[in-house]
This record gives structure tokens, sequence and C-alpha cells, in this order.
């Protein structure tokens, strides 16, 4: 897990995450792409895992973003289509709705040693959190990948199936770690159904 992670967020340096306030691509959801199942190994082997990604051939998912091991029911819902209507998201067309989740749903994210405010907004039942990985330079291969630090930076049990509710928290990541050049923030949960949009994490400037 942590190594894909890993891979992942190396990847996504071409992005250009550093100039981004929110340190969380596409946080909001807005930017989706479309996959054929029969084509694509990674969506079989997520969905053979235990991943339900919906009906059909073709998975719709938020781009920068990546099914990390474990399990459970994700659905991008967007505003107009298949019935959905705008109650279910919370701000622009799109969001995402979990259910019964055990596993990682993870972003790249320009993290180093410091203070960072996460905040996003939710509606529905469930357990669910947010990880922080940290990594710096594999000495073997001199590129990105060798895992320093894991931090759980939120857990919350949500109860509001029927109104968009606020998270927002202030957390210190990595304190005292040096040689930190890449980062990843993952969605995980446990139990529940649950909607979640516009995630946000920035640095907090002492």
């Amino acid at each position: 897990m942590k190594k894909l992670i890993a891979g992942f967020a190396a990847a996504a340096m071409m992005f250009g995450l550093f100039a981004q306030e929110n340190l969380v691509p596409n946080g909001d959801f807005e930017s989706i792409e479309k996959s054929a199942k029969a084509t694509s190994k990674y969506l079989i082997g997520q969905i053979r895992n235990g991943w339900d990604l919906g009906a059909g051939p073709v998975v719709t998912l938020p781009k920068n973003w990546l099914l990390n091991g474990g399990k459970g029911k994700l659905r991008v819902i967007t505003v107009g289509e298949k019935g959905e209507n705008k109650e279910n998201v919370h701000g622009g067309k799109n969001a995402l709705y979990f259910e019964e989740m055990n596993g990682h749903f993870a972003s790249s994210c320009n993290v180093k040693p410091g203070k960072y405010e996460i905040s996003f907004w939710y509606k529905g039942t469930g357990k669910f959190g947010f990880v922080t990985y940290l990594y710096g330079i594999n000495p073997t291969t001199g590129k990105i990948g060798r895992h320093i630090t894991s931090r759980v930076v939120c857990f919350i049990t949500a109860n509001s199936p029927d109104q968009w509710k606020q998270y927002k928290k202030v957390v210190e990541i990595g304190k005292g770690i040096a040689d930190v050049k890449q980062g990843a923030l993952a969605h995980y949960g446990s139990k529940g159904g649950y909607y979640i949009d516009d995630i946000v994490l920035k640095e907090v400037k002492e």
C-alpha cells in the first residue's frame, strides 16, 4: 500500500502542486475520468479485491485520486446524472459517495513537516477519516519512494444523514522529521454510507 501511494505521489509532481493554495489536487472532484474496466489491469485488480465501482463496462473516478487496497463501494455523484440532485453535492457538480469502506483512497499532496488546516464537507452516517504519508528519497534508486512516517489526521463519526456539515481542524504533521520530499493524503473509512466533497489542506504559516 505504502509503495503504491509513493509512486502515485512522485508521478503527480508534474501537476505543479507547489503553486496551489489547496495542497490536495482536485479536492472538489470536479475533474473526472472514465475508464473501461476490461482494459485496465489496475481496475480489474481493485474490483477483484472487493471494490464496488458500479455496474457496466465503464468506471468513473476523480482525476488525481487512487484506489489503494481494501474494499468498499465508491460512486462519483454528478448533478443531473442518474437522477442525482444538487442536495447530494456540496459545491460544483460532483461529490463522492462511500459505503462500507475498508480501504484507502489517496491523492498526492505537497506536505512537509509543519502545521496544516484540513477541512472537508460531509453528509451521511459512518466512521471515516484521513491519514498522511510522508516520503523521502530512496537511497537505492535515487527517486522518491522511501516511506518515512504516517499520521492519522482525523477520524470522525458522522451522524448527519440529511444536512451537509463541515469538518475543520489544525494538525501538525511530521514534526522534527527531515528530508521529506513528497506526501500523500489518504481517505479511509470503516462503516456506514456518506457523501464527501471539497477537501482542502492548507499550510498554516506562523
